[in-house]
């Protein structure tokens, strides 16, 4: 009596729910139309393909190791230089005042840009590379090489940092 009823669409329709473009909902619509928002025709089963859901779990993987790496720098970088102002305002009064830690709150902002490309990068990942693997001639679904290039500094730079390689 609870059990839903079962659907009368195909299962690839049911699966696309959204336009991976443009996000506008595909529901009502048949199975070949295109997005009567952007215009794309979808191909439903490069969408939902298994290499797009490996291409996907592996930039979201880079990009969650990446924002964690990013962020413990930010949180470190940060310490460390309030840690160093608040030793030289005690040794020298007066001298380091707000406006210094608003600096070192700036200059952590550098750190923090690339916490907020990872985090689109991985809310968006199947979008990504459905529009990139669309516009390939092989349109074969991969890893964006700038996650990699990105996350992969930020886990550089943790790991030297760890090993006290970095000043």
């Amino acid at each position: 009596m609870g059990a839903t009823p079962p659907s009368r669409l195909p299962s690839a329709f049911i699966r696309v729910s959204r336009c991976p473009i443009c996000r506008y909902s595909l529901k009502d619509l048949a199975p070949d139309a295109p997005c009567p928002e952007c215009g794309q025709d979808i191909d439903r089963d490069l969408f939902t393909s298994p290499e797009i859901q490996d291409a996907v779990t592996q930039t979201r993987a880079w990009c969650t190791l990446g924002i964690a790496a990013w962020a413990l720098i930010a949180i470190a970088y940060w310490g460390m230089s309030t840690a160093m102002l608040s030793v030289l305002n005690s040794y020298y009064p007066g001298v380091y005042g707000a406006n210094h830690y608003a600096g070192v709150w700036c200059r952590t902002a550098i750190v923090i840009a690339p916490i907020a490309l990872s985090c689109s990068w991985h809310r968006h990942a199947r979008r990504i590379i459905y529009r990139h693997a669309s516009r390939r001639a092989d349109r074969k679904p991969t890893l964006p090489k700038r996650v990699i290039a990105i996350n992969g500094l930020g886990m550089g730079l943790f790991l030297l940092g760890c090993l006290r390689l970095l000043p």
